[in-house]
């Protein structure tokens, strides 16, 4: 990638927890399928686009944009590019906005529901990234049939259940940008190894009700490179006493995030 380090740097950051495939020169960043339609979006729009592979170069242009100057090197370089590509610095701008914009959006996100239960997680998952791939892992049959009712009450058509046990049920699926993890029948570190070598890159959400299992979660994600931060949640519901009200706690549920910082 020529000497471009701090600029592709500043890249990633901003397009951290999207997938990346390093092919050759170039970074995929959108599936052919998804990249065709953004691209038949962009012409219905008349915005501008870049039609062909994203190399070094767009990448680069992308990366200058968000630090706000182009270089001589890219503007050079620009010119030699095929496909259509924006030469002045108005379209040139409106370009890197929509490309960014795309980039950033959630609904280019494939996402996993890991031990989905009856799919409160994917549904809204699902709800709130409309355009993307929500995929629900379960391996109960009772809550695979509840997750079904919930797909067609919420129209979360978006969201598609695999009925089968992790890790063994993730191989087909494609590469997730997120994944939560809800339950793993004892394969944390299988299914968390299962994630990571689809996508390094992927953001992790497991949660947790036992000490051990918030435990086993942090060591499993830092142990592979990732940052693990922990969130308690609790939550207390009022019981009459008299004419008084105690407040009695629920058991408190862990949310153990992990990501490449």
């Amino acid at each position: 990638m020529d000497n471009d380090g701090a600029l592709l740097e500043v890249l990633r950051n901003t397009y951290k927890g999207l997938r990346f495939r390093w092919k050759y020169r170039g970074l995929i960043i959108l599936p052919a399928e998804q990249g065709n339609a953004a691209a038949a979006d962009a012409i219905r729009a008349g915005q501008p686009f870049l039609f062909g592979r994203c190399g070094a170069t767009e990448m680069r242009t992308v990366a200058e944009y968000l630090t706000g100057k182009y270089t001589e090197k890219t503007r050079g370089e620009i010119n030699t590019l095929s496909g259509v590509f924006p030469t002045d610095d108005k379209a040139l701008n409106r370009f890197c906005k929509l490309y960014t914009s795309c980039a950033q959006g959630a609904d280019l996100l494939a996402l996993w529901d890991v031990g989905a239960g009856t799919g409160s997680v994917s549904v809204e998952l699902a709800l709130a990234a409309p355009r993307g791939r929500v995929y629900a892992v379960e391996c109960d049959p009772e809550a695979c049939a509840l997750i079904r009712k919930n797909r067609e009450r919420f129209a979360a058509w978006n969201l598609t259940l695999i009925e089968g046990k992790a890790p063994q049920a993730l191989e087909a699926l494609p590469a997730p940008d997120a994944v939560f993890l809800g339950g793993t029948k004892g394969s944390m570190e299988a299914v968390v190894d299962a994630v990571l070598a689809k996508n390094p890159q992927a953001r992790l959400c497991i949660s947790a009700i036992a000490l051990e299992t918030l435990s086993a979660a942090v060591a499993a994600l830092t142990a592979r490179g990732l940052t693990a931060e922990v969130t308690q949640i609790a939550v207390s519901r009022t019981k009459p006493a008299g004419r008084l009200h105690l407040l009695m706690a629920n058991n408190p549920i862990f949310l153990i995030t992990g990501e490449r910082k």
